[in-house]
């Protein structure tokens, strides 16, 4: 199964890396930023109703072809060309690759065609 051409959409990844501020919380800081090339969609239906209730407003669900499913610290990851995608990641979808992201991947589900759950950052 593939997805179709003209509705994938070249979003940016930029991995996240945990940084300690001066008081020694941990803060979220992103690393460099790839492109990938995804359909990008509401989240909907009955299950994610009962499981995010009132979030699912602001929530998407994003499917890419041609990677691979592995296992990084025993939580699903998706391996593409460019990189790795894991939780807490972030997510370019609006704004530009430069910017801070506007979503964060919150669930990978490790389907045939992987589908990654976003949750706008506030």
């Amino acid at each position: 199964m593939r997805l179709r051409e003209r509705d994938l959409k070249t979003v940016y990844i930029r991995p996240w890396s945990p940084k300690k501020d001066d008081e020694g919380c941990i803060t979220d800081d992103y690393k460099e930023s790839f492109g990938v090339k995804a359909s990008i969609q509401p989240l909907s239906g009955q299950i994610a109703a009962t499981e995010y209730g009132v979030k699912l407003q602001y929530m998407l669900q994003m499917k890419i072809n041609n990677v691979k499913i592995v296992t990084i610290n025993g939580k699903a990851s998706i391996q593409g060309k460019n990189g790795v995608i894991s939780e807490k990641d972030g997510v370019c979808v609006y704004v530009p690759q430069s910017e801070k992201p506007d979503y964060e991947v919150i669930s990978i589900k490790p389907w045939v065609i992987p589908v990654i759950e976003l949750q706008r950052v506030s």
